[in-house]
């Protein structure tokens, strides 16, 4: 990688997600912040000037990573999202 490191923040209240996914993008020359809820993400949001957010769709909230991304959205309207989740049955969504 070239020029400037870019700077992933990452926010999931998954411990090993975070880790395994850090450990990640460090290994390709990134620069990772990280959040474990939506209360740390907008606390790390106010430090960090990110190249792209990766945000876990629901945390403490269920609706916390939709949340963080309008906020994200609205500071650094050119920020690139990317929305993970792990739904399942229990959530009352059925992926087939």
């Amino acid at each position: 990688m070239s020029g400037t490191i870019k700077t992933i923040m990452m926010v999931d209240d998954d411990e090993d997600f975070l880790w395994q996914n850090r450990t990640q993008f460090e290994s390709a020359g990134f620069k990772v912040e990280t959040a474990d809820s939506l209360v740390n993400a907008k606390e790390l949001m106010e430090q960090i000037n990110p190249d792209l957010a990766v945000l876990d769709m629901m945390m403490d909230e269920n609706d916390a990573g939709v949340v963080m991304a309008h906020l994200l959205k609205k500071k650094f309207p050119d920020l690139p999202i990317i929305l993970v989740t792990a739904m399942t049955r229990e959530t009352g969504m059925v992926l087939n």
